[in-house]
């Protein structure tokens, strides 16, 4: 029988393998997505390497060709990650969980063993998980494992992870340690009303985390906006350029 190292393996390869094979039919709003999904799987370090001076607002030819260099970069790293993690056996709190073991757990599932384990999860990974929790807008999102790769469609997701990174780590591990009981009022919550009312508080602490006032749900903004909204200059003036 394959072990889970192995399965996950070669879950990897296949995914890698299709994406690759069916670039040319990916327009802008795919190839943007591909790119967020895994670059939300990358530590910081790692990020820059392999972003290096890639943006939003390159043309759909250039983004293609990005993914397409991408993708074998990010999958070494994945699997290497993979490897590195479970090196001792399938242990699945951290700090043995892998980046995409985290963006693939529903948010009731995970919380808890970041509070349990908060000082073996990592600032940046804390970030991502504060600023997905200031976007848990209804009570549904709490046991829905797709909600972690819904939030990267909306640039606010960006501009909370952002604002975040001005924390310290001990600030984030506040931050984190107050929402996790949140989490766990708002999962146990006997009626809708309640639970809405526990998910308030999260987006309420998450968001002033960030040194934002409003409920992030009024900031959502529509689907897939480029982000930073703001258009690098070079790109600005190719465009007024063009006839």
């Amino acid at each position: 029988m394959d072990t889970y190292v192995e399965l996950v393996r070669r879950r990897l390869d296949d995914r890698h393998a299709n994406i690759l094979g069916n670039l040319d039919q990916l327009g802008d709003w795919h190839l943007r997505f591909t790119v967020r999904i895994f670059g939300d799987c990358i530590d910081d370090e790692m990020r820059k390497e392999l972003f290096g001076n890639y943006t939003e607002y390159w043309t759909e030819p250039e983004l293609r060709e990005f993914v397409k260099n991408f993708l074998p970069s990010y999958a070494e790293y994945a699997v290497a990650e993979l490897l590195e993690k479970k090196k001792d056996g399938e242990r699945f709190d951290p700090p043995f969980l892998t980046q995409e073991e985290y963006q693939e757990m529903a948010v009731r599932e995970k919380w808890p063993r970041i509070a349990s384990h908060i000082g073996h999860v990592a600032p940046w990974q804390l970030r991502r998980e504060i600023a997905k929790a200031g976007m848990l807008f209804r009570p549904y999102m709490l046991s829905d494992p797709g909600f972690n790769e819904g939030v990267l469609e909306f640039a606010l997701y960006f501009d909370l992870l952002d604002r975040l990174e001005k924390l310290l780590p001990e600030e984030l591990l506040k931050v984190a340690g107050d929402i996790a009981p949140m989490v766990d009022l708002a999962v146990s919550a006997k009626t809708p009303q309640d639970c809405e009312a526990e998910l308030r508080r999260i987006r309420d602490r998450a968001a002033r985390a960030a040194g934002i006032l409003a409920d992030p749900e009024t900031l959502l903004g529509p689907e897939m906006e480029r982000y930073p909204r703001e258009a690098p200059p070079e790109w600005r003036s190719a465009s007024s350029a063009t006839p």
